[in-house]
């Protein structure tokens, strides 16, 4: 499979599972069976978090409705030499940090996709972890909400 995203003027390819992983969730959604996102805006939101006890929002003045969004793994500050610990809980991962968390709030701004740029320290964990964990079929039970709340494509990418 073979993947390119316009990055800053010029193009680099995505090689499938050498450099990015994306799983499509078809079959989610009653309506899909099938799921496509074409020309599609590429939108960096940094973190992709919205923490008010923060006084932080990555998405504020943002609409990326229908928009792919690139996102950073783990939490503002985490890239710090000596992260303040009442800020994000410094090196501590929080919930804001998870990759979880990240393709619901892309999905909750109604984005059509989610990119997150993974890198080994920040996430604690290597890409092979990402490649193996997302290169094969996937399911999901139904939630209350028939899965409208998912993401219908949600990937990432490792530079």
């Amino acid at each position: 499979m073979r993947r390119s995203h316009p990055l800053v003027s010029r193009r680099r390819t995505a090689r499938y599972c050498q450099n990015s992983a994306t799983r499509s969730c078809t079959g989610l959604h009653a309506s899909r069976a099938t799921v496509t996102v074409s020309h599609s805006p590429l939108i960096f939101v940094g973190y992709g978090v919205v923490a008010p006890e923060y006084q932080w929002d990555d998405y504020a003045g943002a609409n990326v409705r229908g928009k792919t969004v690139v996102i950073l793994i783990n939490d503002p500050g985490n890239e710090d030499a000596h992260p303040d610990p009442n800020f994000f809980k410094g090196k501590a991962m929080t919930n804001y940090g998870r990759w979880t968390y990240k393709f619901e709030e892309a999905a909750r701004h109604g984005a059509a996709a989610a990119i997150i740029v993974h890198e080994t320290g920040p996430a604690a964990y290597g890409w092979d972890a990402v490649r193996n964990s997302n290169s094969g079929t996937r399911s999901w039970l139904d939630a209350p909400d028939r899965n409208q709340g998912m993401l219908p494509v949600e990937g990432w990418i490792t530079l």
